[in-house]
């Protein structure tokens, strides 16, 4: 019997999430192009993709047209939630001065001065009978927190849905809300009334303020993604070495805690269903708790999936599972399919999948088997996300690799400690030995952190360009999801790296844009 392998596996759940995000980009463009455009081309890009459908179902292809149709059911929706926040750029925008009353859903920045505090805040209320997020700066002589409730007059003086080319800011897109900026004045902040999870969220901020004065800044943003404490310094020392993602609530968090939960309830003699279920419904508080953002819940999503198929004796493909999560998200919010924060989780956990294992078997070539095994999962990391941090941030550290091969093993252990310490001050002060651990860990990795010169390891001033999916195609050929002879293989990625070689070099000496 003659078996021809396919040219790639094919997975539904993928297929729908690519359809997807064409669809939502396709749809994204009405913000800044005529609708009737936008319309053309959305209509033929279904056109296609029902004519794939009809000619699956001749062709007797369930698999196939089924496919295609949730594609295209979810393309809808996504595109019905894409074009209303058209109305939002078309309303009038207010300026001048105006009356707010609202609550603060961010600090974005602390600093402790010699007679007063001075907090840079977002706020969320009603302006000008429209609701809208603010940002303003305010000196105090007491302490602010999310979810407290103020009221000012204020004058606004720049609406950051704009850009300084009068285009639309994306950023502001994503909570489907303006931005303005506001001189304040007769600030006034009410403290009580505030949510369970605000009080929660203060309380573990003055626990660490008390026990923990010079790291609390360090721990409060470990465990919940918060940097708005953490020095100026530090975190500088952190971003421009590479690995500041540590305070991003993302799969690393996600995923140290979820062992140390299932350890823990292995150790009680907690059966394997009501221990998964447990572990689960702690993540989701956890999850809730940080804000939902893009890459924590991408991670509780994976994990869920695959805790729950293993549950049932299903062997799930991982691949598969991660675009579930991102069709997910996507319905819950689409505008995070186009977002930084959400593409650079995704890469990068796409880049553990799928070029881990082929990084691996050429480092065993040159290198020792449990080296090369260390050393394949933070190589696929850095290779993964390169080209979108640089051109999303201008700059990359050449040395972000090893910083994290040094940070990640610590950090993997000081966060159970840091989130052991904050449960035990809430349950009583007499537990703050707990805190010495994390707080001498945090003390010797700000030390570390502020003493290295990272500005000698960073690279600056390139562009990708269009030559990032090129750059995307040679990592798609040189992994094991492409089904190719060796010598096919090759000679396309001979072709691919010459092809961008050409194209990078001549958009970074001016002749291409």
């Amino acid at each position: 019997m003659n078996y021809q392998r396919r040219l790639f596996n094919f997975r539904p759940l993928v297929i729908i999430l690519l359809a997807l995000i064409i669809g939502t980009i396709i749809a994204f463009l009405r913000l800044v192009l005529p609708s009737f455009i936008v319309i053309t081309i959305l209509s033929v890009y279904i056109a296609v993709l029902l004519a794939f459908t009809v000619i699956s179902i001749i062709y007797k292809k369930p698999k196939y047209y089924i496919t295609t149709i949730l594609s295209i059911i979810f393309i809808v929706l996504s595109c019905v939630s894409v074009f209303s926040v058209k109305a939002e750029y078309d309303r009038e925008v207010f300026s001048g001065y105006t009356d707010f009353n609202g609550e603060v859903v961010e600090i974005k920045e602390y600093t402790k001065l010699d007679n007063e505090n001075y907090f840079r805040v977002v706020a969320k209320g009603k302006v000008n009978g429209k609701v809208n997020k603010v940002s303003f700066s305010v000196y105090t002589d007491y302490d602010i927190y999310v979810g407290n409730e103020i009221s000012f007059t204020g004058e606004i003086i720049k609406n950051t849905y704009l850009n300084s080319d009068g285009e639309i800011y994306f950023y502001s897109v994503i909570d489907k809300e303006y931005y303005s900026d506001i001189n304040i004045k007769n600030f006034n902040l009410k403290d009580n009334n505030l949510s369970f999870s605000s009080n929660l969220r203060r309380s573990i901020l003055i626990n660490l303020k008390r026990f923990m004065p010079d790291n609390y800044g360090f721990s409060y943003a470990l465990l919940l993604g918060d940097t708005a404490y953490l020095p100026d310094k530090v975190l500088e020392g952190f971003r421009y070495s590479g690995v500041a993602h540590i305070f991003a609530v993302s799969g690393l968090h996600v995923g140290f805690l979820y062992v140390f939960l299932s350890k823990l309830l292995k150790l009680l003699k907690v059966k394997n269903k009501p221990k998964t279920i447990l572990t689960l419904l702690a993540l989701f508080l956890y999850v809730a708790f940080c804000g939902f953002t893009p890459s924590c819940m991408r991670a509780f999503l994976v994990l869920t999936f695959i805790s729950l198929s293993d549950l049932i004796g299903v062997k799930g493909d991982k691949l598969s599972m991660l675009s579930l999560s991102a069709i997910v998200i996507s319905l819950y919010n689409p505008y995070y399919l186009l977002s930084i924060g959400f593409i650079l989780s995704y890469v990068t956990y796409i880049s553990l999948l799928v070029l881990t294992e082929p990084i691996k078997e050429f480092f065993e070539k040159i290198l020792p088997s449990k080296v090369a095994w260390f050393l394949a999962p933070y190589t696929s990391a850095y290779i993964g996300s390169f080209p979108i941090v640089i051109s999303a941030f201008g700059y990359y550290s050449c040395f972000a690799m090893l910083f994290n091969m040094i940070v990640i093993p610590i950090v993997s252990v000081v966060f159970v400690f840091n989130f052991i310490a904050v449960i035990g001050l809430l349950i009583s002060p007499y537990l703050s030995f707990i805190s010495l651990i994390p707080n001498v860990i945090f003390t010797a990795l700000s030390w570390f952190i502020t003493r290295v010169n990272y500005f000698a390891f960073i690279i600056k001033n390139i562009r990708f360009g269009f030559s990032i999916i090129i750059y995307y195609l040679i990592l798609l050929f040189f992994t094991k999801e492409i089904n190719l002879p060796s010598k096919t293989r090759g000679l396309i990625l001979k072709i691919l790296i010459f092809i961008f070689i050409l194209a990078f070099s001549a958009i970074n000496i001016g002749i291409l844009p």
